[in-house]
């Protein structure tokens, strides 16, 4: 996201209102709440893993990997 103010942000959106946005910043672990009428630009750019990194796993780590990232945020 990029605001009317120049200030850039990133993440994946958590959730979304007629008034305002809010994303996960991965690298800061926190949320960003950002006013809908501040937004000035909004872009997907993929994913924040590495581009390649599963090319190199075997079958078995890369089946693990799958299902760590599945199981994000769940509640134990």
């Amino acid at each position: 996201m990029t605001t009317k103010d120049g200030e850039e942000y990133q993440g994946y959106q958590v959730r979304e209102t007629k008034d305002e946005l809010v994303l996960r910043d991965v690298l800061q672990n926190k949320e960003v709440r950002l006013r809908r009428d501040t937004i000035q630009e909004k872009r997907q750019n993929g994913s924040v893993m590495p581009s390649g990194l599963a090319d190199a796993l075997k079958r078995d780590e890369f089946r693990d990997l799958v299902r760590y990232l599945s199981e994000l945020g769940r509640l134990k």
